[in-house]
């Protein structure tokens, strides 16, 4: 091994010295006389400017490619470019055929027929708004007149107790009484009065109706002592005092009694047919009703006058009053009805002030029979 090494370093300084030679004989300029030494081959220190241009030109000489080196490892991914615009739409399409039509629905429920007439109440005068004091302007009562007649607590009056009533009813008496018939005590009216067809229609605005039916509640202030001359009637009017019917309450030792008052004949003057059809007891209160068909033609409307439930009495209206009586000409025609009027009629009785009846549970209605 020493040997090989020193075999080795003389081939070395032989091959040195070749390139020496070589080097010093192509110098040209500050360089020709310079000395390339081995040490100068080993450390690589000679430049491009040390060899010779012939040298130069075989050491520039392009060498065989080496094998392709091995692939590297996959670089990272890029980060996500920008989105794209939105490319333009494209045409519409040309419309599909009609589908086929469906299959019918079911038939909805029939409607409620609408009504034919109109009502109000039963008015009860603790509810609405009703005050105690003057019924006047209350809720579409009028009573313009100087009388006895106000909404009054029932409690007041300790025989008023098993009524039925409300908190309030109408308390009225004629302690002032009139022979007038326009400044009393009117219900209000209905939107649709009832009348013959060529009645003559006073305030109301609807279509006029064939049938009237009315009812209240009545009772006295005190069961005891009997209030001497207390009277009071009630009659469908259409609220000027032109009665088409009529019913007074009488306060007498037996109870109240109830007369009723019907017109016949066509002479002049007609007839008013009055009869006493019931005693009411002074204990309880007691239902009136009218019910009045309304025919075409004279002497023939039907008047039936129920109490509690019960008929008491069959008879016409005025109608032939109004018709035949001198009192009514010019013009004799026959009105309609749409309220009720409570009137004080004949002599003032001043001891039965703020006492006298109870009226309740008012209820007005017309109708198409």
């Amino acid at each position: 091994m020493k040997g090989a090494k020193n075999r080795l370093g003389g081939s070395m300084r032989t091959i040195a010295i070749a390139i020496g030679c070589v080097l010093a004989v192509g110098a040209t300029g500050a360089v020709a006389g310079q000395l390339i030494t081995g040490k100068d081959i080993q450390n690589g220190s000679i430049t491009g400017k040390d060899l010779s241009k012939k040298l130069r030109s075989k050491i520039a000489r392009t060498g065989t490619a080496g094998a392709p080196g091995t692939a590297g490892a996959p670089g990272q991914n890029g980060t996500d470019g920008t989105d794209g615009t939105n490319g333009t739409n494209g045409t519409a399409g040309a419309p599909g055929a009609p589908g086929t039509p469906g299959t019918n629905g079911t038939n909805g429920t029939n409607g409620t027929n609408g009504g034919n007439g109109s009502e109000i109440g039963p008015i009860g005068f603790e509810h609405g708004g009703y005050v105690t004091g003057n019924i006047n302007g209350q809720n579409g009562w009028m009573m313009t007149g100087p009388f006895d007649v106000a909404v009054a607590t029932t409690a007041s009056f300790a025989d008023a107790a098993g009524y039925g009533m409300g908190a309030q009813a109408l308390r009225m008496s004629n302690g002032t009484a009139s022979g007038s018939f326009g400044d009393q005590t009117f219900s209000p009216g209905l939107t649709d009065p009832a009348g013959e067809p060529d009645s003559r229609i006073l305030g109301s605005s609807g279509d006029l109706q064939p049938h009237f039916d009315a009812s209240f509640k009545i009772g006295t202030t005190q069961a005891t002592p009997v209030q001497t001359g207390l009277l009071m009637s009630v009659s469908p009017d259409p609220g000027d005092g032109s009665r088409m019917s009529y019913l007074r309450f009488e306060d007498q030792g037996d109870g109240v009694h109830v007369f009723f008052d019907d017109v016949t004949g066509s002479a002049d003057p007609v007839t008013f047919n009055e009869t006493d059809i019931a005693t009411l007891s002074r204990t309880q209160a007691h239902t009136v009703r009218f019910s009045i068909n309304f025919v075409p033609g004279p002497g023939n409307d039907v008047v039936q006058i129920f109490i509690d439930g019960v008929l008491k009495a069959t008879g016409t209206t005025w109608e032939n009053y109004y018709r035949f009586d001198p009192e009514q000409a010019p013009g004799n025609r026959v009105p309609s009805v749409d309220q009720l009027l409570f009137r004080e009629g004949g002599s003032s009785v001043p001891a039965n002030n703020g006492k006298g009846f109870l009226v309740d549970g008012v209820q007005l209605a017309s109708a198409a029979q």
